[in-house]
């Protein structure tokens, strides 16, 4: 079996000793742009190091990362359900998101694996939409999401 797909965030990281004081556990090392580190429930993270956080805290999130055997694929539908906008990624293909609905201040990647996801995701995205029937839902690969009307808690 494949392994569990984790969708994961991009921090910008000023201070990384104080997301290991947290209780943070660094799982692997690619000095000097970025350490993979686990938080105390197991959830991976990049922390890139990069003083942009310049409003006092030890880190600040600017990505969202979700694994897929085809990702242009799936940023391309995405990118429909959520107004955003389609750029490429380091990497040449269109599969970076800017601009989506509720999250304008991050890119969402869709970072390419090289196995079908297999297993749910370890979490879950809402997107609101006033048209929609609230529920959960399943996106072409298989990813859960939510969906509730403005004005309504999600999840």
């Amino acid at each position: 079996m494949a392994p569990e797909h984790k969708p994961a965030l991009d921090l910008y990281v000023r201070d990384l000793n104080a997301l290991l004081d947290l209780g943070a556990t660094v799982l692997a090392e690619y000095r000097p742009e970025r350490v993979t580190l686990a938080d105390v429930e197991g959830n991976e993270f990049c922390a890139f190091l990069d003083p942009r956080p310049d409003d006092g805290a030890p880190a600040r999130a600017f990505a969202v990362c979700t694994d897929s055997d085809r990702p242009e694929e799936l940023a391309a539908w995405w990118a429909t359900q959520v107004g955003a906008e389609i750029r490429n990624g380091p990497d040449g293909t269109p599969r970076w998101l800017y601009g989506s609905a509720g999250w304008e201040n991050l890119i969402w990647k869709f970072v390419r694996v090289a196995d079908e996801r297999v297993v749910p995701n370890r979490w879950q995205w809402t997107v609101c939409d006033a048209a929609a029937d609230s529920g959960a839902l399943v996106d072409p690969q298989g990813n859960e999401f939510s969906v509730t009307r403005p004005g309504r808690p999600a999840g």
